[in-house]
């Protein structure tokens, strides 16, 4: 991610900004949107892409993982122990 963030800097930097956007973000994205959207939407796909979704019920502990390349479709797993909150956000 890194280095096509890099990337993105040399490309405004010699003026292929077009260019980087339409390889790394496709050609139907707008070209006219300003740097620090382009970036977010870069670094936001390369999460999206690169990561899978766990959701875990609140009442019972069952813990759903994403399968790998679909988006809506999931393992359940249920815990020998006790695991109610493991995947519960701290709220400060």
């Amino acid at each position: 991610m890194i280095e096509g963030i890099n990337d993105y800097i040399d490309a405004v930097t010699n003026s292929k900004r077009d260019q980087w956007i339409i390889e790394h973000l496709g050609s139907d994205y707008p070209l006219n949107l300003a740097n620090v959207s382009v970036l977010n939407d870069f670094v936001n796909w390369q999460i999206h892409n690169h990561s899978l979704t766990i959701y875990q019920c609140e009442n019972c502990g069952r813990i759903w993982i994403q399968k790998v390349a679909e988006p809506n479709h999931f393992r359940s797993f249920y815990p020998d122990e006790d695991w109610k909150g493991t995947l519960q956000i701290r709220q400060e």
